[in-house]
């Protein structure tokens, strides 16, 4: 939107209104005039006229805010501009007709001139061409306060839909970040959950190691904790936590446990949104290893490609080909994959994408591209 408006709008005004009295006056038979008296009426009347459009329009101008008449639809913003003019055109040809005589004949009285009618000084040359060029100014002098009009409201006109699309914007933005939070708020106590899970089941096989458990339990609770604060993080800061969450359930699983890094290292400070990749890679213990007997191998991997960060976590296990991968976490009361994907939709668009698929006849590859 312009800035300093009520500046532009007087000087627009006040210029196009002279300009149209200075091109009016051009047409006017007063400049072949002899008479010394017609010296002082050119002038006079090259800014009278302008001076009266002016009053007259800033008049509508101040009476259309009064009225909150630059706030209507389209419909009915083009029949006010149609009565509008009516209007103001009706009080200009009053002017003209029943003040702007008076005027003249004032002027001459006070210059000691006798008053002349215009038509019998119009020399005999331009009678027959003024014949149809004073009915077409009287034209487009309404024609101005038409076009006037239309500019006017044309202009709150889009400077509404502006206001109306800023507005809905921000909106929106709000409106996802109080969903965002809500996920946050999803995934705190659906993390603590799990880990408490863990720590109990290892309470009950090797109570000496739930100590150690809860210490680290304690490391991931602060992270979480103060995640919600932010929008991003570090790949290296997020990839800490995982290791700590996968240390913390190698100490439950023993042995049937493992897991990989491999993570180049210009994507460590590549930001990604917090919590991300170890809901992930919890998704991928829950399915991978507590359904596998034998255990299993989380395997992570992340690498910068053109301008995207691609982070791969692999398990072992297969994806049923009938239920999508979400549908069957929440009918195991998960969420942690239809939250990954919303707050990726949310955070960037349709720029970033997870995608669950089975990477070979024994492993699941969880793949998240996310924009550098």
């Amino acid at each position: 939107m312009i800035k300093n408006k009520k500046q532009v709008y007087w000087a627009l005004t006040i210029g196009g209104w002279l300009i149209f009295g200075l091109f009016k006056s051009y047409l006017s038979p007063f400049w072949s005039m002899d008479e010394e008296i017609y010296d002082w009426v050119l002038p006079t009347f090259t800014f009278i006229n302008p001076f009266v459009m002016l009053l007259l329009t800033h008049g509508y101008k101040y009476a259309a805010h009064r009225f909150k008449l630059i706030n209507l639809s389209f419909p009915k913003t083009v029949i006010v501009i149609f009565g509008a003019s009516l209007v103001l055109i009706g009080l200009f040809l009053g002017f003209k007709i029943y003040v702007s005589p008076h005027i003249l004949n004032a002027i001459c009285l006070v210059l000691h001139q006798p008053f002349y009618e215009m038509d019998a000084q119009t020399p005999d040359f331009l009678k027959l061409p003024m014949s149809y060029v004073y009915p077409y100014m009287y034209t487009l002098e309404c024609a101005s306060f038409t076009i006037w009009l239309s500019l006017f409201h044309a202009y709150y006109f889009f400077e509404n839909v502006q206001i109306k699309t800023a507005e809905q914007f921000a909106s929106k933005i709000k409106l996802q970040e109080v969903e965002l939070s809500f996920l946050r708020t999803q995934l705190n106590p659906h993390f603590l959950f799990n880990a408490l899970n863990s720590i109990h089941a290892l309470a009950l096989i090797q109570s000496e190691k739930a100590s150690d458990a809860v210490i680290i339990l304690s490391d991931l609770m602060r992270y979480t904790l103060n995640y919600g604060k932010k929008n991003f993080v570090s790949l290296e800061e997020e990839l800490n936590i995982v290791k700590k969450y996968l240390d913390l359930e190698t100490i439950r699983f023993g042995k049937q446990l493992k897991y990989e890094f491999d993570i180049s290292k210009e994507s460590l400070t590549v930001l990604v949104p917090p919590i991300i990749v170890q809901t992930i890679t919890e998704n991928a213990i829950k399915h991978a290893i507590r359904h596998n007997k034998n255990g299993g191998i989380i395997k992570i991997k992340s690498i910068v490609e053109d301008q995207f960060l691609h982070i791969n976590i692999t398990n072992n296990g297969q994806l049923s080909p009938i239920t999508p991968p979400s549908v069957l976490e929440q009918n195991e009361g998960g969420i942690g994959i239809e939250n990954t994907e919303k707050r990726l939709k949310m955070l960037y668009g349709d720029k970033a994408s997870f995608e669950l698929k089975n990477a070979n006849e024994e492993e699941v590859m969880a793949c998240l591209k996310i924009p550098t």
